[in-house]
């Protein structure tokens, strides 16, 4: 999703980004679309999220999905429990 908007590994990357998504989504048809207006902000439906992504781009830092159903992970996490922790909860409260 770092590339070009024109390459065909974004275009492929929109269209994986988008499956991965919509797979994982507790709304029906629509996600929170991470493009550069929008910014997760608002849900839309594939069609319009994928014209977002084409024509706007995806926000930069917007690397691991964690509004889209990827883990938040830390790098640097010990195999310590963090039973309990909400981290991506704590982090969307902050922002």
């Amino acid at each position: 999703m770092q590339k070009l908007r024109n390459s065909h590994e974004y275009l492929d990357g929109v269209v994986k980004f988008l499956d991965f998504a919509f797979s994982r989504s507790t709304l029906e048809n629509e996600i929170k679309c991470p493009c550069l207006d929008c910014r997760n902000v608002y849900h839309k439906e594939w069609d319009d999220v994928h014209g977002d992504l084409l024509w706007k781009g995806i926000m930069f830092n917007y690397t691991t999905w964690y509004y889209h159903g990827e883990n938040f992970q830390n790098e640097y996490s010990t195999d310590e429990s963090n039973e309990g922790d909400d981290m991506p909860g704590m982090l969307q409260d902050a922002f």
